[in-house]
């Protein structure tokens, strides 16, 4: 499903001297009497002007079933030091992730995105229950010692409750 008539269905990415106008309609408008009052709940300067601020705050929901969100970079770096609180040398941590040492350390040395396998890694970091259930399908793959160091949450500083 297309965003609008600017965004082709086949084309990956785009982009654009103006703010993409089918974007720009999801921001309220200033006249709107409870602009003021979106602005104050959602924690933002009601002079704030950059329309990507505004699309991922007030604008976040509009009449659609699209929901804009701020993107935040999960950067290499976080996936090296995500790997060594873990305890994990590539290898392993490439094997209990079903990735080749390759694609980690391409990924680690910032060379490949791999996007899909990065948000596989920080969902795992940021969501205990998702760690889990790694731990508990691909778990057997690592050392016993190294499993269960993980699973008693102390190298996280988090609950890792079995399923």
């Amino acid at each position: 499903m297309a965003l609008g008539p600017e965004f082709e269905l086949w084309k990956e990415k785009f982009s654009s001297q103006i703010f993409f106008p089918s974007l720009a309609d999801r921001i309220p408008s200033k006249q709107n009497p409870a602009y003021k009052d979106y602005c104050q709940q959602l924690g933002i300067s009601e002079n704030e002007k950059d329309p990507f601020v505004l699309l991922t705050t007030i604008g976040r929901r509009g009449p659609s079933t699209f929901v804009f969100e701020a993107v935040k970079e999960y950067s290499t770096e976080r996936v090296k030091a995500f790997r060594n609180k873990l305890g994990l040398n590539q290898r392993e941590f490439a094997v209990l992730f079903d990735i080749t040492r390759t694609t980690l350390s391409k990924i680690e040395q910032g060379k490949s995105s791999y996007s899909t396998i990065v948000y596989f890694i920080e969902l795992c970091e940021e969501v205990p229950e998702a760690l889990a259930w790694l731990l508990e399908t691909r778990g057997q793959y690592i050392h016993d010692d190294k499993r269960v160091n993980i699973e008693s949450g102390t190298l996280l500083n988090v609950s890792i409750k079995k399923r």
